[in-house]
């Protein structure tokens, strides 16, 4: 508990990271109470269209006749869901074989690090553009797309967390005592590497929100769902006209993806005192 408090203090002192938290939690109480707010059914398109920012609809209405606002706040809903869900893919999968790589080391290592190499050459939007083709556009599907196009560069980073955990004195006297490469990693190099994966998971919330929102502009995203990238589109054409119908979506996911980032930048000045110190 000391070390929770700790952090809470660090990112109270940190200006960046309590507008980070502020950010992240604003978002986050707006996705979950969702279903208990006083919205229209986002779904709904049996309200005038085009209708400008008013009392009766703060965010307008967009082209089909739909309540801005209650798509936008739902598309909370389904953005941090999806983000949420592809970091853990990305950071579980990326933490694995980056420790895995470190601590092993020889012809494993090496293998993991060319798999991490061909990934890292790839565009990882491009390369989501063309998994939700073949393999549809699910919000599970998102999840696990983004996910595994995104844990390299975490993999790298653990891998290096890795490297540099298994010199320490304690790692080496376990391992002399006979301990197996499997207890290591269960009982030294995890817990070690736990606090850069944690703050770097934080992180690729943010870029996946990122992701899924360029997916669903394409026309890639859940149909069934609302979305930013999809009101974004939607509201394109209309932008001299009905500004709303774009402006409101963007600003929630440039708002979101900020908050994640300020959130993860934060933390890592908390595990990296040289960047305290900047």
């Amino acid at each position: 508990m000391s070390r929770v408090f700790e952090v809470l203090n660090h990112l109270v002192g940190d200006g960046y990271g309590i507008v980070g938290v502020v950010l992240v939690a604003l978002m986050v109480f707006l996705a979950v109470g969702a279903p208990l707010l006083p919205l229209p059914d986002p779904n709904s398109v049996d309200f005038p269209r085009f209708l400008p920012p008013s009392p009766e609809h703060p965010f307008g209405t967009d082209n089909l006749g739909s309540d801005v606002m209650s798509r936008t706040i739902w598309g909370a809903r389904v953005s941090i869901a999806i983000g949420l869900g592809a970091a853990l893919i990305s950071s579980l999968l990326g933490a694995l074989l980056g420790a895995v790589a470190g601590l092993l080391g020889g012809a494993v290592d090496a293998t993991i690090s060319r798999v991490i190499e061909i990934f890292l050459m790839l565009p990882t939007f491009f390369l989501a553009v063309l998994m939700a083709a073949l393999f549809g556009s699910s919000m599970a599907n998102l999840m696990v797309i983004i996910g595994i196009t995104t844990w390299p560069t975490t993999a790298r980073i653990v891998r290096g967390a890795t490297l540099s955990v298994k010199e320490r004195l304690f790692v080496e006297a376990s391992r002399a005592l006979g301990a197996s490469s499997l207890l290591l990693l269960r009982r030294h190099i995890l817990p070690n590497i736990m606090a850069p994966t944690i703050s770097y998971t934080i992180l690729q919330i943010g870029r996946a929100i990122l992701i899924e929102a360029g997916l669903s502009y394409l026309g890639l995203g859940d149909p069934n769902v609302p979305s930013w990238g999809r009101l974004i589109y939607r509201g394109q054409a209309y932008v001299f006209s009905a500004w709303w119908i774009a402006t409101f979506p963007g600003l929630f996911l440039v708002l979101t993806v900020l908050g994640f980032n300020l959130l993860g930048d934060s933390l890592l000045r908390y595990i990296n005192p040289k960047l305290r110190r900047l």
